[in-house]
Order: structure tokens, then sequence, then C-alpha cells
């Protein structure tokens, strides 16, 4: 599991489009869209809800999301707005169990 954790955060952190150490032939994902929601927590957790969990977030995991969200900055030195939002909600939604055990 830690592996698969170490996988999905440098998946996840050190390839995404806008990145300052992306390497020019690495592919990367695209969370420009996501970054754009990022100003709205509420609104970024309902649409990778939708995205990641076919709408099957449970409440608790939502609430949890929606507050760590909230307390992180829009704005960070480096960064896009809201890409640091972005960047940590696809994450900690690709570790959790309840994305691992989906139905």
């Amino acid at each position: 599991l830690v592996n698969l954790g170490n996988a999905l955060f440098y998946a996840t952190y050190g390839s995404f489009r806008g990145a300052p150490w992306a390497q020019p032939d690495q592919t990367l994902i695209n969370l420009d869209r996501e970054a754009d929601m990022a100003a709205d927590p509420q609104k970024l957790v309902r649409h990778l809800d939708r995205l990641l969990m076919a709408g099957r977030m449970p409440t608790d995991m939502h609430d949890r999301l929606l507050t760590h969200l909230q307390a992180l900055p829009l704005q960070v030195d480096g960064l896009r707005d809201g890409m640091l939002r972005a960047l940590d909600a696809v994450y900690l939604i690709a570790v959790s169990p309840q994305y691992a055990i989906q139905r």
C-alpha cells in the first residue's frame, strides 16, 4: 500500500500540466479544469465525486475533503491559482479506501 500511495503521489504532484519540474518528454495530467473550480471547493468535490467515484462518495469523506480543501490557500507561489487544491483533492480521493473498493 505504501508503494501505491507513493506512486500516486508522484503521478499527481509530479506529473501535472504546468508543473515547473515536469520534463519535456513526460506524460502529464491536465487538471486545469479542476484548478478553475477550486475557488469553490464544494463545486470541485462534487465534480470529482462524479468523475472519479460515480457520485458515490460517502458523506463523511465528502465533508472531510471539503474541510481540508477550504483550509488550503487558493494561491500558492509557483502554481496557478487553485492547482494545490485540485492536486490535493485528486490525490486524496485516489489513495482513499473508498476509491479503491468502489463498486
